[in-house]
């Protein structure tokens, strides 16, 4: 009896706390595991479900996008629709547009054709507590612009560059209200979406200079919205012109190219002088165009000009003498040359050359005063540009030997020193003596230089 009371007690005892201990940690790994995977469960469980809502906003979103009918108004947007399941959402829009040709004949043509412009439309969504490393939802679609380049709020200049000749330039770049293009091979380029009102349209590109001369030409026009409104330019590259007045520094070359009359030569060694900013007209079935040269006395200058296919003719000076056909009766007109795009023209400015001999020590500015010559029948004089005179500046500073050699344009004129007129007897006009004269001026005390085109 006793024995079996032991037995009982013993069995009473329990676990130790270690045991417990055990037992308890291992409960607790088992029970973590579970927690993270029911955790990561509805993680994936509510991101499937974001995903899905996400899905079905950008498909919405696309689906509004192709019922726009005014494609032109597809623009970037992004916004905020309203909480899902109590998770925010956000979507963002956004439209680039590209063109491409609807075949070769058009790309080249000075046509606008139709369906050129796609616009290529990204929507995306993301949403509130994304964990890291999703990927935001996202959707594209293409939008075909049919009516893009004309719409009722907006017109179209379409910009036409042709050459001297006739056909198209292309590189060229052309500008308007914010709207810039590059003309094809065939001249042409539009300026798109551009509001109603008046437009100043320019167009450049180095060394093209229009049938004005001028290198940025520019036109007013007026856009109208739904229209296509035209313009068009006469827009080269330029001919070089180099001028070379009283035939430069061989003047002898055409006045005696024979060499028999050595009194009509210029001396050997001395230079020729012109006036700085020589005013020179240029001819041309189109019209008359001055060019006043660069502040320079250099016999030979050069510039650039548009390359009109009939060509030029080319007169010295503004007076009405300096044009040959003036005088009466006319002399030879000058004889026409050609001006080619990208090519340089050497050409001869027909002018008169008189060598004055000063006494040694003279000093003074030089002037020449355009008259009308009482001696020479048909002198047209200057009456078109009263007040005019030249000034060649201090002569001692290009006196050689006491001579000086100026070039003046056709005509007669009144040579002063000083403010005085010079001694006729100081004066040798060179060339024929028959059409290349001086005359005493009455009462004035100095002398006249005429110089006849007749003669030349």
């Amino acid at each position: 009896m006793r024995a079996l009371r032991e037995k009982v007690r013993r069995s009473d005892d329990g676990f130790t706390i270690a045991e417990v201990m055990v037992a308890l940690l291992i409960f607790a790994v088992m029970s973590t595991g579970s927690v993270f995977a029911t955790i990561s469960m509805l993680q994936v469980t509510r991101d499937a479900r974001n995903r899905q809502v996400a899905a079905n906003l950008a498909a919405q979103e696309i689906d509004a996008v192709r019922a726009i009918g005014d494609t032109t108004s597809i623009v970037n947007r992004a916004f905020d629709p309203p909480a899902q399941n109590g998770t925010s959402f956000h979507v963002d829009r956004s439209v680039s547009w590209t063109t491409i040709p609807v075949d070769e004949q058009d790309d080249q043509n000075c046509v606008l054709a139709t369906q050129r412009y796609l616009a290529t439309v990204t929507v995306t969504v993301t949403w509130e507590g994304m964990r890291s490393g999703t990927r935001p939802v996202t959707s594209d679609t293409l939008v075909t612009a049919r009516d893009l380049h004309l719409t009722s709020a907006t017109g179209i200049i379409m910009v036409t560059v042709l050459g001297a000749d006739g056909t198209g330039r292309g590189g060229v770049r052309v500008q308007a209200g914010g709207a810039s293009a590059v003309t094809n091979s065939q001249g042409c380029a539009f300026l798109l979406g551009l509001p109603a009102g008046d437009e100043t349209v320019s167009i450049y590109k180095p060394g093209f200079v229009d049938e004005q001369q001028n290198e940025r030409p520019a036109k007013l026009t007026s856009v109208t919205p739904g229209e296509v409104t035209p313009v068009q330019f006469q827009y080269d590259e330029g001919a070089t012109l180099r001028l070379h007045f009283a035939y430069a520094d061989d003047y002898n070359r055409l006045l005696d190219p024979s060499g028999t009359h050595p009194a009509w030569q210029l001396p050997a060694g001395l230079p020729v002088r012109t006036v700085a900013s020589l005013p020179v007209t240029l001819g041309n079935p189109n019209g008359n165009i001055m060019l006043d040269l660069t502040a320079s006395t250099a016999m030979i200058q050069s510039r650039v000009v548009h390359p009109f296919t009939s060509g030029y003719t080319v007169v010295a000076g503004s007076c009405k003498a300096a044009d040959p056909q003036l005088w009466s009766p006319p002399g030879p007109a000058s004889a026409p040359f050609n001006a080619s795009p990208g090519v340089t023209t050497d050409v001869d400015v027909r002018m008169g050359v008189v060598v004055l001999t000063l006494p040694s020590g003279t000093a003074g500015e030089l002037v020449a005063i355009p008259m009308k010559s009482t001696k020479v029948s048909g002198d047209p004089g200057c009456d078109n540009q009263p007040g005019l005179t030249y000034s060649f500046g201090s002569a001692e500073s290009y006196v050689v030997n006491d001579k000086i050699a100026i070039a003046l344009p056709y005509g007669s004129w009144k040579m002063t020193l000083n403010g005085g007129p010079i001694n006729q007897n100081w004066m040798q006009p060179l060339g024929d003596p028959n059409y290349n004269t001086k005359q005493n001026l009455q009462g004035e005390g100095g002398g006249m230089v005429t110089f006849d085109p007749r003669g030349h």
